[in-house]
């Protein structure tokens, strides 16, 4: 397995404030280390630059908080796809999953663009 350089999972979700700079329906989100909405420390935050995303920000940081589950489900799969014997292969997944891996590591190909 790859030595993965970010914060190890589980993380957690907590809300900063549903009311940001006085602002009804504004939510502001904290990413957290130790898979709870207390403790561990704060990764990131969601919601809190630019209002024009208040409608999206709970399920941008639903997604971000998912995310070491994701890399975890997404590598098993490769790991998975690449133990089959070629007829039995979904190349097109495979190639997918091996580019979301290298996105997530910082080196994918720039030449494919934003996908």
């Amino acid at each position: 397995m790859h030595n993965e350089q970010h914060t190890e999972g589980p993380w957690g979700l907590q809300t900063i404030t549903t009311n940001h700079h006085g602002y009804e329906d504004w939510p502001v989100f904290c990413i957290r280390s130790g898979g709870s909405a207390v403790g561990g420390h704060c990764l990131a935050t969601v919601g809190d630059v630019d209002r024009a995303t208040a409608p999206k920000n709970a399920a941008n940081a639903r997604l971000m908080v998912a995310a070491p589950d994701l890399l975890s489900v997404v590598t098993e799969f490769l790991w998975d796809q690449e133990s089959l014997t070629t007829p039995y292969r979904n190349e097109a997944s495979g190639d997918n999953a091996r580019a979301v891996l290298a996105k997530v590591r910082g080196t994918e190909d720039s030449n494919r663009g934003g996908e």
